[in-house]
Formats: C-alpha cells, sequence, structure tokens
C-alpha cells in the first residue's frame, strides 16, 4: 500500500490545482492576421487601440483597433524593419513605439499614419514619458548589459547612458517619482529618473511594471511579484519565484484594472488573477498554451492579451 502513496498524493494535489482555477466569463480570440510574435498592448482611449511585435530581425509590426477592440488591422511602416516592444502615450496625445536597433516610431493621428526615426543600434524594450515632450527609452541584451536614451521632442536624441544590468521597463509617475525594472534590479526615482535607488530584491528578472497612484506591482520572469504601498520608498515581495514551494510561472506583463484587481500574463499561456491587491494569485483556466506576453486593461474593464504566434485575445471577468 506504501508504494501508492506518493501517487495518491500527486493525484491530491493535480486536483486540488485544478479546483484553483478560476472560470473566465468569456474569452475571444480576435483574428490578427499574422503569426508574428506580438509584444504589447495599449489602448488610447475608448475607441482606439495599438499593438506591437514583429520578427525581430526581419519586420516590425503594429496593429490597430478603432472600435474598441472588436477588429484590428494592420498599420506598418516599412522603415521600422525590426521587431517592435514597448508603447507610450504624451498627455498631448503623440503616440510612441521602440523596438529592437532602435528604431523609433512616433504618430500625432493616434496611429494612422507614423513617423520614423533611426536612434542608436541597440535593443529596446520599453518607452514612457519624463514630461509631456520627453520620452526615455530603456532596454538592454544578455542580461549584462543596459541602455537609457532620453529624447527630446522630436524624438532625436539628448543623452544616452549604459549600465551593467539589463533594463525591462520603466514607468513615470506623479510628483517626479519613476521606477524602472531589469535583469536583478527594482529602481524607484524621486526626481524624475535623474537618480535611482535600489529596491532590496535582487533574485529575478523583473520584466514588468504597474503603477496606479501610489501602488506598485513589479513581475519577474522567475515569477516573482513585489508590491509597493507608498510609492516605492518600501516594498512586500507577494510571490517569491525562486522558492521551491511556489508554483513556477515566467510572467512579463502585469495590470491593475481597479486598487484590488489585477492581472498578470506569462509563458504557456498562464494568466494569474489577484482580487486583493496582489497578496494572493489565482490562476485562471487556460484558453491557450501560446507564450503570453503583453495585457492591456481596456477603459470599460475589458482584458486584453497579445503574445506568440500573433494570438489576441479578450477577456471578460
Amino acid at each position: 500500500m506504501t508504494r501508492y502513496i506518493p501517487f495518491l498524493i500527486l493525484l491530491i494535489g493535480l486536483s486540488a490545482c485544478k479546483k484553483d482555477l478560476l472560470p473566465v466569463r468569456r474569452v475571444r480570440q480576435i483574428n490578427t492576421g499574422t503569426s508574428d510574435r506580438l509584444n504589447r498592448i495599449r489602448f488610447l482611449d475608448e475607441m482606439t487601440g495599438i499593438c506591437v511585435g514583429g520578427d525581430r530581425f526581419e519586420h516590425s509590426r503594429i496593429l490597430r483597433t478603432t472600435n474598441g477592440g472588436r477588429s484590428w488591422s494592420t498599420v506598418n511602416n516599412a522603415e521600422a524593419s525590426k521587431e517592435l516592444f514597448g508603447i507610450a502615450q504624451s498627455v498631448f496625445g503623440r503616440v510612441y513605439l521602440i523596438g529592437y536597433d532602435g528604431k523609433l516610431l512616433f504618430s500625432d493621428d493616434f496611429g494612422a499614419s507614423w513617423e520614423f526615426r533611426q536612434l542608436r543600434f541597440e535593443t529596446y524594450k520599453a518607452i514612457d514619458m519624463r514630461s509631456p515632450q520627453n520620452p526615455v527609452a530603456i532596454g538592454g541584451i544578455s542580461f549584462d548589459r543596459g541602455d537609457v536614451m532620453d529624447l527630446g521632442s522630436e524624438a532625436d536624441l539628448l543623452r544616452h547612458d549604459s549600465v551593467d544590468y539589463e533594463l525591462n521597463d520603466i514607468r513615470f509617475a506623479t510628483a517626479g517619482r519613476a521606477y524602472r525594472c531589469g535583469y536583478g534590479t527594482i529602481q524607484f526615482s524621486t526626481d524624475s529618473g535623474r537618480n535611482w535607488n535600489w529596491a532590496p530584491y535582487k533574485n529575478d528578472n523583473y520584466s514588468a511594471i504597474e503603477v496606479l497612484e501610489n501602488r506598485v506591482w513589479v513581475c519577474g520572469r522567475e515569477g516573482s511579484i513585489l508590491r509597493s504601498l507608498d510609492g516605492g520608498q518600501s516594498w512586500e515581495r507577494l510571490r517569491n519565484g525562486t522558492y521551491i514551494g511556489e508554483k513556477k510561472y515566467r510572467l512579463n506583463d502585469i495590470a491593475f484594472r481597479n486598487e484590488n484587481e489585477g492581472f498578470a500574463v506569462g509563458e504557456k499561456g498562464v494568466v494569474l488573477y489577484s482580487r486583493d491587491a496582489g497578496a494572493h494569485w489565482s490562476e485562471l483556466e487556460s484558453f491557450t498554451s501560446a507564450h503570453l506576453m503583453g495585457l492591456s486593461i481596456h477603459p470599460d474593464g475589458r482584458i486584453f492579451i497579445c503574445g506568440e504566434g500573433g494570438e489576441l485575445w479578450e477577456l471578460r471577468f
């Protein structure tokens, strides 16, 4: 009998895991007309959204919706001939895209047309607005190299800095607060990113940041999730991705639809959900096995998720 005990324990564990899966009220896959990897998605307003990706060395891919996400069409720019990773929007409405080999695009008509700038030939993964006319792009490659570009009002290069760790995401908030993350680092600033302080957590490749007022969440590719409730002055680890007792996830993006309800997406189709500001996370029922790269929350609360193979999903939850 004793030889069957490990098998019974495994069955009980699998059954318990299945019971923990949360149902989604409605899941809809959207036809994108592409098999390119889609990395990031963002809604500019209730009707207009942008989703970007492509093939790293061959071409970019830009998808656009003007009907609130019901359908998407391709609006490509041949000059941006490499994969795109980051999206930002200024308070004046200008939209910026950044990607591999320093390919940058900007639009003043909500993505209907794009102007191209060739910047430094490095891998850039994220972009955000330090001020209404001052984008900052960050990136890196191979874990031990990171790059930061300060850009001017016409997407011209004002300053470049390099660091000895890969950078994956950057977010600017109000009152001079800013956050960035990467390989083995989470950083926060109180002077709009001119000087940076390090949070005391290193054991992950931190991939994405979400900010709602003074609340900040960070996820990592080993499955870690951290939170600050005071604008980065103090942090707590909600999931330890390197702890052997935690289920292993590889997370790529995180977003909150309000101060309590949050989502995180990652490889092998994983979607996590929290209803208590990130203190606890549950896995949603699987609807794809593709690696999921980015998510965006529509103003009406719908969840949009993009990933490998050109997959784009709409969730009502």
